[in-house]
């Protein structure tokens, strides 16, 4: 999987409206999800790989986090298709943007919604005009 991704490739087994939850290391995570956001996190990924600050083989990780709730480390490799050491440099580099998080450096890795990327991925999660009165 070391090649580009096309914004939708990955996304088209998402499913349109699904519920679930999970329990992750940082505790019960509730989320609906859609392919649209799928897809931001796709786009906005790539264009981190072409501006050098994550590596190839990285949204493979988040859409796994996304979609199980979490990623267990010993899986990064198959996801990536890397062999051990490289995947670890694609752990890093998500963990390092905060991307992912994990309780140990051994525990599984959840998604993480750094401030930086949060508007990116979810759209008028903060609405502009959020606070004020009509």
């Amino acid at each position: 999987m070391g090649g580009a991704i096309s914004p939708s490739a990955g996304c088209s087994n998402f499913p349109a409206s699904s519920s679930n939850e999970q329990s992750t290391g940082s505790g019960l995570w509730r989320a609906s999800w859609n392919p649209t956001f799928c897809s931001r996190i796709e786009i906005h990924v790539e264009e981190e790989i072409r501006m050098k600050r994550l590596q190839r083989g990285s949204f493979a990780v988040l859409r796994e986090a996304v979609l199980s709730g979490e990623v267990e480390r010993s899986k990064v490799p198959s996801l990536t298709g890397y062999e051990k050491r490289a995947a670890r440099l694609v752990t890093a580099g998500l963990v390092e943007r905060g991307m992912l998080t994990a309780t140990t450096h051994r525990a599984p890795l959840g998604l993480a919604f750094p401030a930086d990327v949060a508007e990116r991925w979810s759209s008028n999660l903060y609405p502009a005009n959020a606070g004020s009165r009509p």
